[in-house]
């Protein structure tokens, strides 16, 4: 890649009409921005041969046969936290990992398919891995997102049957989100309709969304903190329907634990994640306690599986 390259206003536009739908046609995205279908195709073939962009399509937890998720704070004693986490990141359902400052040592995101799972895991697993003095498990209840949406229309399916064509066309999919319908047809031998009604199916389900990725070339300077929030139980949904409107909230949970909600943010300024906290967080109605911890690195973490959440409705609707 060239040292000189950039990206540029226009190519940001691009990048976020991207986020939306990653399946987007070039014409519907120069149609969006007032621009002509050439330069749109131009811009983002550009971009993808400098590895500065992936379009992909993400899929949701359940795709892969996890319908709990839960948030694990840490406490280590008398062994480094980075020799922990390593090695906590090797289990296959620990699906995100960070060091963090703050109260905890280590945050962990964990996935299982079922709740029964959950001793297991603690008693059997974790608590041999020397060093972790406390753990602190919260479940999560409900997704809502912020300013990046993985949205879908329809009602969802916790336990999809999928065949093995749906995973296969799934992993194509991941890979490059903008392929045509022919060549995954012609690579997966079946007829093109086959594979445009399975996305159909896909989307409406809620199983997958396209998007796009930027290189950490592009975010280096981004950095991901976690806001742990005590608000009142009856109004806990609207509460995180506003902090999830706030600037740098990339996604909010509604937690059962020690804390009801949990706010992911993305952050370059350390001063604007404090005004975000302090200032805003604090003073949405019914926030009565906030801890903050900031992620000083990212062991394990697969941006190619989500929450998929359902289109928000109106209180009236």
């Amino acid at each position: 890649m060239s040292e000189s390259f950039s990206i540029d206003e226009t190519d940001r536009k691009i990048i976020e009409q991207l986020r939306k739908n990653g399946r987007a046609t070039n014409q519907q995205i120069a149609e969006a921005l007032d621009l002509i279908a050439p330069t749109v195709s131009a811009r983002i073939r550009r971009m993808e041969e400098a590895d500065m962009l992936r379009v992909i399509a993400v899929s949701d937890f359940a795709v892969h046969g996890y319908n709990v998720i839960i948030q694990m704070a840490i406490e280590i004693d008398g062994r480094p936290a980075s020799q922990v986490v390593n090695e906590l990141a090797t289990f296959p359902e620990v699906f995100a990992a960070y060091l963090v400052t703050g109260r905890h040592d280590i945050d962990l995101i964990v996935v299982l398919r079922e709740m029964e799972e959950l001793a297991p895991l603690i008693v059997g697993k974790f608590s041999r891995v020397r060093g972790i003095r406390t753990m602190t498990p919260a479940i999560a209840l409900e997704y809502q997102y912020g300013h990046t949406p993985v949205e879908y229309e329809g009602a969802r399916v916790t336990k999809p049957d999928l065949d093995e064509l749906d995973h296969q066309l799934i992993a194509i999919l991941a890979e490059d989100a903008r392929v045509s319908n022919r060549k995954i047809a012609a690579d997966l031998g079946v007829n093109e309709g086959t594979i445009r009604g399975r996305i159909k199916r896909l989307q409406q389900d809620g199983m997958i969304a396209f998007t796009a990725l930027t290189s950490p070339k592009m975010e280096s300077a981004t950095k991901v903190a976690f806001i742990n929030i005590q608000a009142d139980v009856d109004n806990v949904r609207a509460i995180a329907r506003k902090i999830a409107e706030l600037p740098m909230v990339n996604t909010v949970m509604i937690m059962l634990g020690r804390f009801n909600i949990l706010t992911f943010c993305l952050f370059r300024d350390l001063d604007k994640l404090h005004a975000l906290a302090s200032d805003q967080i604090l003073a949405v109605k019914g926030v009565h306690h906030i801890e903050t911890s900031i992620a000083v690195r990212t062991v394990k973490y697969n941006p190619r599986v989500v929450r998929i959440t359902e289109t928000p409705k109106s209180d009236d609707a």
